[in-house]
């Protein structure tokens, strides 16, 4: 699938020595084991109150689409590339373009391509909850009641360009590169 032979590999060109940062991997996360537990009491045994407590680990899901684009848009198999339409014929082409005239034919650097990669140690993000509350029935269908609930999250996925010139990168705008207007991007999923 990675064809490329640049892949996982150290490359010297003009501008210097680069080690592209992934090979496509997508970390696999199956330690994600959820307990859960829920109790519920009525101290007085006569069902006018109750107090419950609950406790558990839940995991979140990641969008597929970060995944589809970890494996498809790497570099190798293809890149997003940006066309406006002043590289289309204009504000609003009449006719539309054909397909094969969207972006521009003439060669050299790409305006702002992006690859996107998974960090190595890459978890589900997770939540570990606690809840404790009373419950009292005051009146025939009235109720009161008083809970609280704690909530800590960790590995907490965002998206980070690390080809941004604060990161030291030739190819971003103003660092070391031959055209200033020229940036890359890569959009990586970490912890």
């Amino acid at each position: 699938m990675f064809f490329a032979p640049w892949i996982g590999q150290t490359v010297t060109n003009a501008k210097g020595s680069f080690t592209f940062p992934s090979d496509g991997t997508i970390p696999s996360d199956k330690k994600m084991f959820q307990p859960r537990l829920g109790i519920a009491w009525d101290p007085s045994a006569d069902g006018r109150q109750v107090v419950r407590l609950d406790a558990g680990v839940y995991y979140a899901r990641i969008p597929g689409l970060n995944l589809a684009s970890a494996r498809s848009t790497n570099g190798s198999l293809g890149q997003t590339l940006f066309g406006s339409s002043a590289t289309v014929g204009g504000a609003f082409p009449l006719p539309p373009p054909a397909f094969d005239s969207l972006l521009p034919l003439q060669t050299g650097t790409p305006f702002q391509p992006d690859v996107y990669v998974f960090a190595r140690n890459f978890e589900n993000p997770r939540t570990i909850n606690f809840t404790v509350g009373y419950e009292r029935q005051v009146a025939r269908d009235l109720a009161a009641s008083v809970s609280y609930t704690h909530a800590r999250g960790d590995h907490l996925t965002r998206f980070i360009n690390r080809t941004d010139s604060v990161f030291g990168s030739p190819f971003s705008s103003g660092a070391n590169g031959p055209e200033p207007a020229v940036r890359r991007e890569l959009h990586a999923l970490v912890r």
